[in-house]
């Protein structure tokens, strides 16, 4: 058995009593898709979120942290990708609605694979935001390996084993 996090390793390794070995592995990344080869035409410096935007990862404090910096960096913008729950998007929208930066804040909604791997490997620092949950406790953001493949910074949440591998 393979546990993406150290919780479901201790807690898988208490139920098969030894019986079957259980390991743990946290991500695995296929880095073909990722270039390291973008060459900025501008001073424009991209964030970039994906995920499912739902309560779990905290994406109203990301978005609040966005307003923060863009108050005092205008070439700074954010994309956002993903499929939302039906419910908690609204509370999203209305906050980028509402926000002074909206022009600088991207919701691209739901990408195919090839349209993903582009605008990740175009922006220029990614953030894997969770809310401690037991959620964020049990797994193990399969995105940030993603993230950290791309070479460029990522600002995480310390959550689960991601400060066992992040500082």
């Amino acid at each position: 058995v393979i546990a993406i996090s150290t919780y479901l390793k201790e807690k898988l390794s208490k139920d098969a009593r030894k019986k079957i070995p259980v390991l743990h592995l946290p991500i695995t990344v296929d880095f073909s898709y990722f270039t390291h080869t973008h060459i900025k035409n501008d001073s424009t410096i991209t964030i970039f979120y994906g995920g499912s935007f739902g309560e779990k990862d905290g994406l109203l404090f990301l978005l609040n942290a966005f307003e923060k910096v863009a108050a005092n960096n205008i070439n700074l913008q954010l994309v956002l990708t993903g499929k939302p729950p039906k419910q908690g998007m609204a509370e999203v929208v209305r906050f980028i609605d509402n926000s002074g930066y909206k022009n600088r804040i991207n919701y691209l909604g739901y990408l195919n694979d090839k349209e993903y791997y582009e605008v990740m490997n175009a922006c220029d620092i990614f953030c894997m935001t969770r809310i401690d949950s037991q959620y964020a406790k049990a797994g193990f953001p399969f995105k940030l390996g993603e993230m950290l493949a791309t070479g460029k910074p990522v600002i995480a949440t310390k959550t689960s084993n991601v400060a066992d591998y992040l500082t």
